[in-house]
C-alpha cells in the first residue's frame, strides 16, 4: 500500500491536470492525454489490487500500445513502487528524472503579505491562456489540447497573472481541493526576470487558498532548477518526497 500521506498528494496531482481519458486497472490509473507531458500519460500504481505486478505491467503495455503511446510509470519511494521499479528495470525500462513534491503549512500567521499587484481569476480566460502558452513554450500543436485539459479541471481553480505595462509578466496557476492548495507552472518571461514577480505570484496565490480554507500548499519542482527550490525554500517549503519516471520506448 502508498502511504495515505503521499497517496493523496499524487491523488490531488491527478485531479489538476486531468487527463484527456482514465483507466482503472485494479487499482492501477492509466492516464491518456494524446501524448502530452509524461504526467498525463503515465500509470500511477496508487492502490493494491489482486492481479501480480508482473500481470499489470504487461497489461498497461498493451493498452498504451493500442493508443500509440510509451508506456511510462510514474514511481514514488514506497515499498510498493519499489518493487514495481525493480520489475520494471528488469524489463529494460529508463530511469528518467521527475521531480520533488514539497509542502507548506499554511495554519500559521508567518506568511508575509504579497507585493504589488497581481491578478487573480478563477475562471480561465482565453488572454491568461495565451500568456501561459506563450511563457511555458508550449508549441502550437499542443495548445488546444492543453486548454481542453485545463478546462476540464474540477476542484476550484485560480489563474494568476503579474503585468508589467499592458504585457504579461509571470503567470502561475492554483487549485485548490480538500484544503490542499496546489501551485503549478510558475513561471517569469525571460525578459522580466530577478525582479522578485515569481515570488510576487506565490504569496498572492498562498494568500488566496488560505482565505479559501486552504490549510497546506504543495508544488513540484525539478530537483536541478537551483533558483526555483530557492524561491520555494524562502517562504518555508520543505521536501516531503521524490517521485521519477520508469519508460519503455
Amino acid at each position: 500500500m502508498i502511504p495515505r500521506a503521499i497517496r493523496l498528494l499524487e491523488e490531488l496531482t491527478i485531479n489538476a491536470l486531468p487527463a484527456l481519458h482514465t483507466i482503472i486497472y485494479d487499482g492501477w490509473i492509466l492516464r491518456f492525454a494524446g501524448g502530452y507531458t509524461r504526467r498525463a500519460n503515465s500509470v500511477s500504481a496508487l492502490y493494491a489490487g489482486d492481479l501480480s505486478p508482473e500481470a499489470k505491467i504487461a497489461g498497461c503495455e498493451t493498452a498504451y500500445a493500442r493508443s500509440g503511446l510509451p508506456t511510462i510509470f510514474k514511481l514514488t519511494p514506497t515499498p510498493m513502487h519499489q518493487e514495481i521499479d525493480a520489475l520494471l528495470d528488469a524489463r529494460g525500462y529508463a530511469n528518467e528524472s521527475g521531480a520533488s513534491v514539497q509542502v507548506l503549512e499554511l495554519d500559521n500567521d508567518q506568511l508575509p503579505q504579497p507585493p504589488g499587484q497581481a491578478v487573480l481569476e478563477t475562471t480561465l480566460r482565453n488572454e491568461w491562456l495565451a500568456a501561459y502558452f506563450r511563457l511555458n513554450q508550449v508549441a502550437a500543436h499542443n495548445q488546444t489540447l492543453l486548454a481542453q485539459m485545463l478546462r476540464m479541471i474540477q476542484p476550484a481553480l485560480c489563474q494568476a497573472a503579474v503585468y508589467e505595462g499592458d504585457a504579461v509578466a509571470a503567470v502561475a496557476l492554483g487549485v485548490l481541493e480538500t484544503g490542499h492548495l496546489g501551485i503549478y507552472d510558475v513561471v517569469t518571461d525571460p525578459q522580466q526576470r530577478g525582479r522578485g514577480f515569481a515570488r510576487a505570484l506565490m504569496l498572492h496565490l498562498l494568500h488566496w487558498g488560505k482565505a479559501q480554507g486552504a490549510h497546506t500548499a504543495y508544488l513540484q519542482v525539478v530537483e536541478a532548477n537551483t533558483p526555483a527550490i530557492r524561491l520555494y525554500a524562502g517562504l518555508g517549503f520543505t521536501p516531503r518526497y521524490a517521485y521519477w519516471y520508469r519508460a519503455r520506448r
